[in-house]
């Protein structure tokens, strides 16, 4: 085999695990019924897919090893830190849905006022009511 035919096989093997994992990604967050758990397994999956593309078709394999070892932290504080924000924000909503901070009389109505503000009919300061 060849340097050529072995690099071209290389790259569709990444472009097929790289399908896969998408594929997989749909799936797992379809399959599972918390927003939470299918939000890590989505964010590894898209880690380990960034690693593939970095690794394979960027050619980072052959890259110093600081070049390596940068960029595989790199991706590990990425989906570390886009899960927990994701997870802040969801157990930020959850808090205050459940304190009674997040509820139905700040929500907006047709108008898009709120409920709770109070509704004017045309006599607030500085207007004279007929």
């Amino acid at each position: 085999m060849n340097v050529r035919t072995a690099g071209t096989r290389t790259l569709h093997l990444t472009w097929a695990a790289l399908i896969l994992a998408t594929l997989f990604g749909v799936g797992t967050a379809q399959l599972l019924g918390h927003p939470l758990l299918a939000a890590a397994a989505i964010m590894v999956v898209a880690g380990g897919k960034i690693f593939l593309i970095l690794r394979n078709f960027m050619e980072l394999h052959q890259g110093p090893l600081a070049y390596r070892l940068f960029f595989a932290s790199w991706i590990v504080a990425c989906v570390v830190g886009i899960s927990a924000s994701f997870a802040f924000s969801l157990f930020n909503t959850s808090a205050r849905a459940s304190t009674g901070l997040l509820n139905s009389s700040s929500a907006p109505q047709g108008d898009g006022t709120p409920v709770s503000a109070p509704r004017s009919n045309g006599s607030g300061p500085g207007l004279k009511a007929d």
